[in-house]
């Protein structure tokens, strides 16, 4: 199961419950953290960036600066039986990709999956495995990429196969049916380097233009 919450859902389920108090008591809003297991988002980065839970348990993103982010799943590096996650409640990562814009407005937030400050979001995981996710915005910093690793029944760590990440300027993210980002504008001298976190063969072929 996945949820997602904003500082402002919170902030007018407050003053809606303060209607009902005691006429001149004055309600303050206190968000203490998020209950473990949790990541913290902050420095630009999943603060742990690798957790590791038991099946059943449910983690919380929390962000706690004032640069906006999201929590997306890579699609096809989660286990195949498990619930597609991302904050906005999207149910693949094309779909959160396409949402996704820097330019929305507040009210249009909740369409988006962007987290502000103080902003929530939780995902509930019942299946073994290696989880991979990241920000959209700050996909290609290389720093806001994580892991979440579920348990098995006996408590093990699952076996996983290792994606390395190239040492590049910027990275390119090869999906079962496309490349994320799509098109990428870059100066002259920097490298790039294209990940294949699937199971599919792919290539890459460039041409001049």
């Amino acid at each position: 199961m996945t949820r997602w919450w904003t500082r402002r859902m919170l902030l007018l389920t407050a003053a809606v419950t303060g209607l009902t108090g005691t006429a001149g008591c004055s309600t303050s809003l206190v968000r203490d953290p998020p209950p473990k297991p949790r990541v913290s988002i902050q420095s630009q980065s999943f603060d742990p960036d690798r957790l590791v839970i038991d099946r059943g348990e449910t983690v919380t993103w929390w962000n706690v600066e004032d640069i906006v982010h999201t929590v997306t799943a890579y699609e096809e590096r989660i286990p195949d039986e498990a619930d597609y996650f991302a904050s906005g409640g999207f149910d693949s990562e094309p779909v959160a990709r396409k949402k996704y814009s820097p330019l929305a407005g507040r009210v249009e937030e909740l369409e988006t999956g962007r987290l502000r400050r103080d902003d929530r979001f939780e995902h509930r995981f019942t299946v073994s495995g290696h989880y991979h996710y990241f920000c959209i915005p700050h996909e290609n910093g290389r720093t806001m990429t994580g892991t979440i690793v579920v348990r098995t029944e006996a408590g093990e760590i699952p076996s996983s196969r290792e994606v390395v990440q190239p040492n590049t300027d910027h990275v390119i993210q090869m999906g079962a049916t496309a490349f994320h980002p799509e098109s990428l504008t870059i100066h002259t001298g920097d490298s790039v380097g294209w990940v294949n976190g699937t199971g599919i063969a792919h290539s890459v072929t460039g041409k001049a233009s």
